[in-house]
């Protein structure tokens, strides 16, 4: 996870930048998906770290814990503003 869209989506085109063949930019593009979330969790949720200095954090759900249900909006990491 990351701790704001721009920390996420910097990371994902840093990665998918490493590719140089178009095919392997879609197959990346494929598994690994074109959206990032805003997700609204609180410390019942689970467990995390700090973030590091790029943003992402490692967190831990707690059980029977629904993410899906925290899930605030989307975005769309290939438009410019961000927004889908």
């Amino acid at each position: 996870m990351f701790k704001d869209l721009a920390s996420s989506k910097k990371r994902y085109l840093e990665i998918y930048g490493k590719y140089s063949k178009p095919t392997a930019k879609e197959r990346f593009k494929r598994e690994k998906g074109d959206k990032v979330v805003s997700l609204q969790i609180a410390k019942d949720d689970g467990i995390s770290n700090d973030p590091n200095k790029e943003g992402h954090f490692t967190f831990y759900e707690y059980v029977k814990r629904q993410l899906l249900e925290k899930i605030k909006d989307k975005f769309d990491i290939f438009v410019q503003n961000g927004n889908n």
